[in-house]
C-alpha cells in the first residue's frame, strides 16, 4: 500500500477557486489474465497546478495483498485537472486493486479492475455465410445449416455457405429444436423442418385468433404455444393475460389443441422442463406445474431461460436469483453483481444486458470498448470470460457461444470449456 502523504492541499484555504477537490475519472476497464491493461485515472484539484511539482506514485495488489509490478506509463496537468495512466498485468484471476497518488498532497484515488479468464485460443469452428450477407441473429439446425435473421428483418437459410431458401415475411420470430425450425408473427404459426439438403420444408400452417408470446417446441411436430390479446397486451413484449396449449402438426394441419390454460401472466420467454413451465418477462418470473395447473411468480425481471436455469432480479437490486430448473427451492442461488453493474434492458455499455427471448443464463454480456465479455456463474461469483476484440455474441449457451466479428459479420461457433 503507498504511505499516507505527508500533506493534503488545503483547497479552503484558497477563496479564489470555485471548486473543491473533485476525484473522477474514466471508466474502469476489465483487464483479461496475463495480458497489460492500461487504467487511467483524473483528478481535479484547486486551481492552476505547476506541471513541474506534479508526481505521480501507484501501487497494485491483488486479492491476496500480493504486489504486482505497474507503471506510470503517461501523465499530466491541464489547469487544475491531473491525469494519469497506469499499466499491469493481471497475475491472478481475481479483481487487482489500483492505488494511485497525485503528489504533492493533490489526492489519493483508488480503483478495482475485475479480471476476465483468456479465452481468445478457444477451440472454434467457422459458420460460412455468402458473400456480402450480415446477420443480426443466427439459428443453428441440427444439420449445421444456419438460419440467417438480416437487418431488413427477413430470414435466409444457408447450407455449407451458400443461401438455398429466402423468407421475407417481415417480423417472423424463430424458435428451433433439432431439425425443426417454428415460425410466428402475430397472429400465424407454421413448422418447417431441414431435410439436410435444399431449402426448408413447410410441414404445416395455422392462424391462430390471438397473437404469438412464444413457442416452446416439445417433440416432433408438437409445441406448447403461449397466446395473448393484443387489445390487452400493447406494445409487446410485456405480455400479460394470455392462453397457453399445445399444438401438433400432422399432415399440414393442425389438431384441435386437447387443452387450454388461462395464464395471468404468459410472459414473453418460457421453457418447459417435464411439466414445470417457466415464463418471465421485464416483470415478473413464473413457474407453474402444467398438471396441477398452479402457478407462483416473483417480482424479478427475467435475465436468462434456457433448459437449465432461470435468472431474474429486481429492477433496482444488484442481485440475481439463480434457480436450477426441475429442481426444488433449495436449487436456488444468489448471485451478486461486482459494484457498477446493473441487469439492464439493452446492451448499454458497461452493463449485462438479458438473454434474448432464446439465450441462456450464461447470455449476460458486459461491453468494454471493442470488447465484449461474458459471465458464467461460479457458486456465488461471476466468472467473466474474454474471447478477442471485436466479437459479438450472438447465441451463447453453457458449453459454446457463437460469436459474430463485428467489422466483417464472420461467424464462429466457439467452446466455452
Amino acid at each position: 500500500m503507498l504511505p499516507d502523504p505527508p500533506f493534503i492541499n488545503p483547497c479552503a484555504l484558497a477563496p479564489d477557486t470555485p471548486f473543491a477537490p473533485d476525484a473522477s475519472f474514466t471508466t474502469t476497464p476489465i483487464a483479461v489474465l496475463g495480458r497489460p491493461v492500461d487504467v487511467s485515472l483524473r483528478l481535479m484539484g484547486c486551481g492552476l497546478i505547476d506541471p513541474a511539482e506534479f508526481k505521480v506514485q501507484v501501487a497494485v495488489h491483488d486479492e491476496q495483498e500480493h504486489q504486482v509490478p505497474a507503471e506510470v506509463v503517461a501523465q499530466s496537468v491541464h489547469g487544475s485537472e491531473l491525469t494519469a495512466t497506469v499499466r499491469f498485468t493481471p497475475t491472478r484471476l481475481e479483481p487487482h486493486d489500483v492505488q494511485v497518488r497525485f503528489e504533492p498532497g493533490f489526492g489519493h484515488l483508488q480503483r478495482l479492475v475485475p479480471v476476465a479468464e483468456d479465452h481468445a485460443d478457444a477451440g472454434r469452428r467457422s459458420i460460412p455465410l455468402p458473400a456480402g450477407l450480415w446477420c443480426d441473429g443466427v439459428d443453428l439446425l441440427a444439420s449445421g445449416a444456419a438460419v440467417c435473421r438480416t437487418p431488413d428483418a427477413g430470414l435466409v437459410v444457408v447450407r455449407d455457405g451458400g443461401e438455398v431458401q429466402r423468407l421475407e415475411t417481415p417480423g417472423l420470430r424463430t424458435w428451433v429444436r433439432g431439425d425443426e425450425l417454428w415460425l410466428g408473427d402475430t397472429f400465424t404459426l407454421s413448422l418447417r423442418v431441414d431435410r439436410g439438403a435444399g431449402p426448408l420444408e413447410l410441414l404445416g400452417k395455422q392462424t391462430l385468433g390471438k397473437g404469438i408470446a412464444w413457442v416452446v417446441p416439445t417433440g416432433p411436430g408438437e409445441a406448447l404455444v403461449a397466446r395473448f390479446d393484443p387489445r390487452v397486451n400493447e406494445a409487446g413484449g410485456e405480455f400479460g393475460p394470455g392462453l397457453v396449449s399445445p399444438v401438433t402438426f400432422d399432415a399440414g394441419t393442425a389438431a384441435p389443441p386437447p387443452w387450454t390454460l388461462d395464464f395471468a401472466q404468459v410472459g414473453a420467454a418460457a421453457t418447459l422442463v417435464g411439466t414445470e413451465l417457466w415464463t418471465g418477462n421485464g416483470v415478473g418470473t413464473c413457474r407453474g406445474a402444467l398438471d396441477a395447473g398452479t402457478r407462483t411468480c416473483v417480482t424479478g425481471r427475467l435475465i436468462g431461460l434456457d433448459d437449465e436455469a432461470a435468472w431474474w432480479a429486481p429492477s433496482t437490486s444488484m442481485t440475481l436469483t439463480r434457480a436450477l430448473l426441475g429442481a426444488p427451492d433449495a436449487g436456488e442461488a444468489k448471485v451478486t453483481l461486482p459494484a457498477g453493474w446493473a441487469p439492464v434492458t439493452g446492451p448499454t455499455p458497461m452493463s449485462p444486458p438479458p438473454a434474448p427471448p432464446r439465450g441462456t443464463p450464461w447470455a449476460s454480456r458486459l461491453f468494454w470498448a471493442d470488447d465484449t465479455f461474458l459471465f458464467r456463474p461460479d457458486g456465488s461469483a461471476l466468472v467473466l470470460e474474454w474471447y478477442g476484440p471485436r466479437l459479438t455474441p450472438l447465441q451463447v449457451h453453457q458449453r459454446e457461444t457463437l460469436l459474430q466479428d463485428q467489422l466483417t459479420g464472420a461467424l464462429w461457433l466457439v467452446e466455452r470449456r
